[in-house]
């Protein structure tokens, strides 16, 4: 599935009993758009993936909530990420004990972040693996990331980071 370009995509509101409030995906999509309020009781509160997908340039994730990857969860070895340049996670919170990656949730899979890469008030996992972005349960590599400003509780921070098979911090 592919959304086309030039249209303007909002994901609002929806929820889901397990995961993917807003988007499931286990084959080969193209998404992009505004994502709020989103809501799944497990993985994804946004975004819930076990295929390949692409995030488009520009995409905001605001104020979704789950256990695992509020604004995305990118589930399973053979799961695929790849987030264009510009795209904003803002707000988003774990919810339930275990909580893990409140901007992204990788498990097993591969991420790659585009340009840019936008976390504000992102917050930490209960067992502090989340790293603001990816979850660092296993080291789930390969995660490539340039560029990335983030705003920590209205502390700019501005930080250059390439991970490429070894952990960064």
């Amino acid at each position: 599935v592919t959304f086309e370009e030039g249209t303007t995509n909002t994901f609002s509101g929806n929820s889901a009993t397990v995961n993917g409030g807003a988007v499931y995906n286990q084959g080969e999509m193209t998404v992009g758009g505004t994502f709020t309020g989103n809501s799944a009781t497990q993985k994804g509160g946004a975004v819930y993936n076990s295929g390949k997908i692409t995030i488009k340039d520009g995409s905001v994730f605001d104020s979704n909530s789950a256990n695992y990857g509020a604004g995305i969860t990118n589930y399973g070895a053979t799961a695929s990420a790849t987030i264009g340049d510009n795209v904003i996670f803002k707000d988003n919170y774990l919810t339930g004990s275990d909580k893990h990656g409140s901007a992204i949730y990788n498990k097993s899979g591969s991420v790659v972040a585009g340009d840019n890469l936008q976390l504000t008030k992102t917050e930490l996992g209960t067992t502090h693996d989340s790293l603001l972005i990816i979850s660092m349960r296993q080291w789930l590599l390969p995660v490539t990331i340039h560029w990335i400003s983030v705003i920590i509780w209205r502390f700019p921070i501005v930080v250059k980071v390439l991970i490429s098979g070894v952990p960064v911090l």
